[in-house]
C-alpha cells in the first residue's frame, strides 16, 4: 500500500478530505472484501494519478448491480483519457462479477463529469439528494 498518501491527495481534489491512515484503514477493509475492487493508474515512477473504487450492490428495489464509489484523476491529468481507460476497466469488471448495470452517482454541479459519463454511454436513471445523519457511537 505505497499510494496511501496519493490516494489521500486525490480523495481532497474529489473533495473528501481524509488522513493516510483513515484511507489505508479503508483500503484495508475494501481490498479484503469480495464485493469491492479499486483500480489505479500510475505513473512509471510509482506514483498514483487516478483511482476508481467499484462496489456490488444488492437491493430489494433495483436488484444487482456494480456501483462506482469514487473515481478521481488528478487534475495535472485530465482530458488525456485516463479516466475513460479506468471507467473500461470498471466495465470489465462489473462483466466478470455478471452484475447487469454499472452505475454512478455525481453531484448535479459536476458538469465535466455529468458530459464524461454521457459520452461512455450513461444515460441519467433519476436526480435525488443524499440524507445524512450522524450516529453518536460510544468507543
Amino acid at each position: 500500500m505505497n499510494d496511501v498518501s496519493d490516494i489521500s491527495e486525490l480523495s481532497k481534489q474529489l473533495g473528501y478530505p481524509a488522513s493516510e491512515s483513515e484511507i489505508k484503514e479503508r483500503l484495508i477493509t475494501i481490498l479484503h472484501s469480495n464485493n469491492d475492487i479499486v483500480y489505479v493508474a500510475y505513473l512509471p515512477d510509482g506514483k498514483t494519478i487516478a483511482w476508481i473504487h467499484l462496489f456490488k450492490s444488492y437491493r430489494v428495489e433495483s436488484g444487482l448491480f456494480a456501483e462506482i464509489g469514487g473515481f478521481i484523476v488528478s487534475k495535472s491529468f485530465r482530458s488525456q483519457g485516463i479516466g475513460k481507460k479506468l471507467l473500461e476497466v470498471a466495465e470489465k469488471w462489473t462483466i466478470k462479477m455478471k452484475l447487469p448495470h454499472l452505475r454512478v452517482r455525481s453531484k448535479i454541479e459536476r458538469e465535466n463529469a455529468k458530459k464524461f459519463y454521457s459520452n461512455m454511454g450513461f444515460s441519467v436513471l433519476k436526480k435525488q439528494r443524499v440524507f445524512d445523519k450522524k450516529m453518536n457511537i460510544e468507543a
